[in-house]
């Protein structure tokens, strides 16, 4: 409830006076505070959807987008690629360790990314193409 952007009380329930103080803005229990409210596309990202396939990134690229600065995701942050997915399916974005941190709509199908990656040299297509807009992610955890 609290990442849905509502406070949280826990606080005992054997004492009915709790509600009360609790609505009275006493000190009972532990708070969470309400986070800010995802917004419908962050809400679906998070939990009505099942993810195609994945991209690795750059722990730079981990860390810019964690910041909340609103970053998209380029292509020249991507080392890898995995599952077979067409344009516009929700991935998963992973760290260089494998974890998930963030969902999101690829503008890009995985076939496309993986001629792109370059085992050396120049990248195919421009380096500062967006694979996933900052308005098409949400992060799953920091």
């Amino acid at each position: 409830a609290a990442s849905g952007g509502v406070n949280v009380v826990v606080a005992s329930g054997f004492d009915l006076g709790n509600i009360h103080k609790v609505f009275n803005g006493e000190d009972v229990g532990t708070l969470f505070p309400a986070a800010e409210r995802p917004n419908k596309r962050q809400r679906w990202l998070t939990l009505a959807t099942g993810s195609e396939g994945a991209l690795t990134v750059t722990q730079e690229a981990k860390d810019l987008i964690a910041s909340g600065l609103d970053a998209p995701l380029l292509m020249a942050q991507v080392t890898a690629v995995s599952g077979d997915f067409d344009e516009r399916a929700v991935v998963s974005i992973v760290d260089p360790a494998g974890t998930e941190f963030a969902r999101g709509i690829c503008t890009k199908c995985s076939t496309e990314i993986e001629d792109a990656i370059p085992s050396c040299g120049s990248l195919t297509f421009n380096s500062s193409h967006t694979l996933v807009a900052n308005n098409d992610y949400v992060l799953i955890s920091t």
